[in-house]
């Protein structure tokens, strides 16, 4: 991956988040516990989930970037949603959202030729590197965004 692709993915995940927390503040209360017409998740559960999957990738990101092959450990994020109380007020995972986002895009936007070739071992997808990741989480917000914006409209 050339440096301007690792420059535009970082762009895009930076902008998915945003359009995710721009689309959650424009949802009603009313409608934050609709569930989705395929009966996926509601936009409250969306927005707990994308905060649960920012700490997670926060901490796999560093650990890709400081540590010698770390083994990265997959999760059941519907687990997550069954047992960390997604029916609680959004505003902490919105501001998590975002710091986390923007920190990790700014780790990102600092790291060497070296340091983006990093990787460990996923237990579930094998080898895992920093531009690995990158190209994971990228998109994840922004799909996360499309989804909700389908839950309201």
């Amino acid at each position: 991956m050339t440096s301007h692709e690792r420059a535009e993915l970082v762009s895009r995940y930076r902008r998915g988040a945003r359009a995710l927390l721009d689309t959650l503040a424009v949802i009603p209360d009313a409608d934050l516990d609709r569930s989705a017409a395929d009966g996926g998740w509601s936009p409250r559960t969306v927005a707990h989930h994308v905060a649960d999957a920012e700490l997670t990738a926060a901490a796999r990101l560093r650990r890709l970037i400081a540590e010698d092959g770390p083994r990265i450990s997959p999760y059941d994020q519907d687990v997550y949603a069954g047992r960390l109380h997604y029916e609680r007020p959004l505003a902490t995972s919105l501001a998590l959202i975002s710091a986390l986002t923007e920190a990790n895009a700014e780790l990102l936007d600092r790291l060497s030729d070296e340091e983006w070739l990093r990787e460990g071992v996923h237990e579930e997808r094998g080898a895992y590197s920093v531009e690995t990741w990158l190209t994971v989480y990228a998109e994840h917000c922004r799909a996360h965004s499309e989804q909700v914006a389908g839950t309201v409209s």
